[in-house]
């Protein structure tokens, strides 16, 4: 598929100009408060190794000093082995690893206590070097480990996720007033006609409020540990409250600050200053 008649589908569009060699940013401020949280789908399983040579940051070419493919493809019982047997491609395994994708545990637990992972989709396998490629980026010497998730699991994630968001913000529901939630379009795929059983359960957790979803190959967020990473087959929402933030000045001479709730802060108002 294309975007436009010289373009490949991998493109970004800034409103100006179509590129293929960058990311387009908007940035927006909101005068409300807002939180957001990004997770994925899927749990660890207890197949798990380190990642010892890489071709480039998405090409995993050994694990634990042996060809990843062959590591990988023993992690999920043999999934690939017909496929590893034909010498004459490089089979594309994008849906098939849909079921048990790769993922990395990081090194901050979230807030509640509970492990958080990075998931990877896995790619290709290349024959020449029985090596794995992924759509997200990983490096020598780090993590990797073999996920796994139910239908159900993966369909309850998107609110589950939201929940979340509302609970640690200290939101009530009736002060959510919107969100923007990203919903991956790998996982959209996995789940297929479930979809409308996750879009309503999404619509139970934000207590019926309109948001607007998305779905995307690729994710991208802050992890616990204040990191923001890519990832794929994740999730994320990012929930608008009714409360304002407390607007704070800032003397550049002195260094003051004055919060909006000081009456000082008034007095400025008052005189113009502000």
């Amino acid at each position: 598929r294309k975007v436009c008649p010289h373009r490949l589908q991998w493109s970004s569009h800034n409103g100006g100009m179509i590129g293929t060699s960058g990311c387009a940013f908007a940035m927006c401020f909101c005068s409300s408060l807002v939180h957001g949280q990004i997770s994925t789908g899927f749990n660890p399983t207890g197949k798990q190794g380190t990642i010892t040579k890489m071709d480039g940051p998405r090409h995993i070419l050994e694990i634990d000093n042996r060809p990843a493919a062959l590591v990988y493809n023993e992690w999920t019982g043999g999934e690939f082995t017909k496929l590893l047997q034909d010498a004459s491609m490089d089979p594309d395994i994008g849906k098939a690893s849909l079921y048990f994708p790769l993922g990395q545990q990081l090194e901050a637990d979230s807030e509640d206590g509970e492990p958080f992972q990075r998931s990877l989709h896995p790619h290709m396998v290349v024959r020449a070097t029985n090596s794995v490629t992924l759509f997200g980026d990983c490096h020598e010497g780090e993590n990797i480990l073999m996920m796994a998730g139910t239908q159900a699991q993966v369909v309850n994630r998107i609110s589950v996720v939201a929940t979340n968001v509302v609970r640690d913000a200290g939101f009530r529901l009736p002060e959510v007033r919107g969100a923007l939630v990203v919903f991956c379009a790998g996982a959209m795929t996995y789940v297929d006609s479930a979809m409308n059983v996750a879009a309503s359960k999404l619509n139970a957790a934000l207590g019926g409020t309109p948001y607007l979803g998305i779905h995307m190959f690729g994710e991208q967020g802050v992890f616990p540990d204040g990191v923001s990473r890519h990832g794929n087959l994740m999730y994320s929402a990012v929930v608008v409250s009714s409360r304002r933030r407390v607007m704070k000045l800032l003397n550049v001479d002195t260094g003051d600050t004055i919060l909006e709730t000081d009456p000082r802060f008034a007095a400025l108002v008052q005189a113009g200053e502000i």
